[in-house]
């Protein structure tokens, strides 16, 4: 079964920022049964001046993650986002 999560994220700057989040699963043992279906981190994410934004997360945590006596050892699986500015792109007919 998919579950919906939603992750906030503010601007706090003065200016516009566009970036992307790459995210980490806690335990690392429980990666493999870890996959997003939908994810605001597949795709660059601009933000306004002050502004904040829910994005949505829609997640399916492999059954077979409760059979692996390895990877369940905390009981829990903990999701988060680092955010990264994008790198500029040049405009088309620029030049290097």
């Amino acid at each position: 079964q998919s579950k919906l999560a939603f992750f906030r994220a503010t601007n706090t700057g003065e200016t516009a920022v566009t970036g992307r989040a790459v995210y980490n699963v806690l335990p690392e043992s429980a990666g493999p049964y870890f996959s997003k279906l939908e994810c605001f981190c597949f795709k660059n994410q601009t933000l306004q001046p002050g502004e904040t934004v829910a994005f949505p997360v829609v997640y399916f945590v492999d059954p077979r993650y409760a059979k692996d006596r390895d990877a369940t050892s905390s009981g829990q699986i903990t999701l988060s986002y680092t955010f990264y500015p994008a790198p500029a792109v040049p405009a088309v007919g620029a030049r290097n």
